[in-house]
């Protein structure tokens, strides 16, 4: 009775935030069309469009905005990628969580706000098998949340099982020991609460170590997967590795998608992606949407 209860008020603060995100959408787009000439009697004050593009910003790290023709763009990969035409309902629903995650959470979600709606609008869509969801390189672990929420949206309940180190700071190249800049510490006890904010507080893992470790290894190794999302150690090397192992513990048909494929800043994901799949493995590139490639896991010989 109280998950019921906690589902609704949740269900009703969606919606309030929805009515409230489309009313100063519609306002600051009516302001920002005049091109500098004096605002209608509806229009908000420059003041306001200030502060909203303050919360949202305009470009850049951090940024939340999304132009139209980017969401066209973003739209025709996934429509491209899944063989799903209707993709705007969707679309809509991942932005307003990913929205309301990170404005209720500690942290935030890593990466350009069109990446991270492609990973959690595609990956359902491409309708990976019935089991459970790993993550590895978790974070402050809202993305998973989101994940989880969009599968459920879909009418599809996803056990989560998240790997990190969770040492205090992001372990990447350049960041290593460095907060975060949201100047939140990455922990535990951040993950946890986000986890349990978006109502995933039960049925999920934590395991507190590298995916290279044998033991975490071992304890993941436990069940095998249906989703993994590969967001840890962006070397070449790293890569290969965690989709050398990645793929001994999936099921036949499983989503693996690999998060900053193409993306400038880090060149060994695209690398050591390539390299793994010029071997000879049953990982198989599907496709890829914004910085994100998706691989699925081919059926036993």
């Amino acid at each position: 009775m109280l998950d019921g209860m906690k589902q609704k008020v949740l269900q009703r603060l969606d919606r309030r935030i929805d009515h409230a995100l489309r009313h100063v959408d519609a306002r600051v787009t009516h302001l920002e069309g005049r091109e500098g000439g004096p605002a209608g009697p509806r229009a908000l004050d420059r003041d306001t469009v200030d502060a909203v593009h303050f919360l949202f910003g305009r470009g850049g790290v951090g940024s939340r905005t999304l132009s139209n023709p980017t969401r066209r763009n973003l739209t025709k990969q996934i429509q491209t990628l899944t063989g799903q035409q209707r993709i705007d309902p969707l679309l809509r629903q991942a932005y307003w969580s990913l929205l309301e995650l990170e404005a209720r959470g500690a942290g935030r979600i890593a990466g350009s706000t069109q990446n991270i709606l492609g990973k959690l609008v595609t990956t359902p869509l491409l309708q990976p098998p019935p089991g459970p969801l790993l993550e590895i390189g978790s974070l402050f672990g809202l993305f998973a949340a989101g994940l989880v929420r969009q599968f459920a949206t879909m009418g599809d309940q996803r056990v989560l099982t998240v790997i990190d180190p969770l040492v205090g700071h992001q372990v990447q190249a350049g960041s290593a020991g460095a907060l975060d800049m949201t100047s939140t510490p990455v922990i535990r006890a951040v993950l946890e609460s986000n986890l349990a904010l978006a109502g995933l507080d039960r049925d999920v893992r934590v395991l507190e170590g590298l995916s290279t470790d044998d033991q975490i290894r071992r304890d993941a190794a436990a069940t095998p997967y249906a989703v993994v999302v590969i967001d840890g150690d962006h070397s070449a090397k790293g890569v290969v590795t965690d989709l050398e192992w990645v793929e001994t513990v999936v099921v036949p048909g499983a989503i693996v998608v690999i998060d900053d494929f193409g993306g400038p800043r880090w060149p060994g994901v695209k690398i050591g992606t390539e390299r793994y799949l010029a071997g000879d493995h049953r990982l198989q590139m599907v496709g890829t949407v914004a910085t994100s490639a998706f691989l699925r896991f081919g059926a036993p010989a």
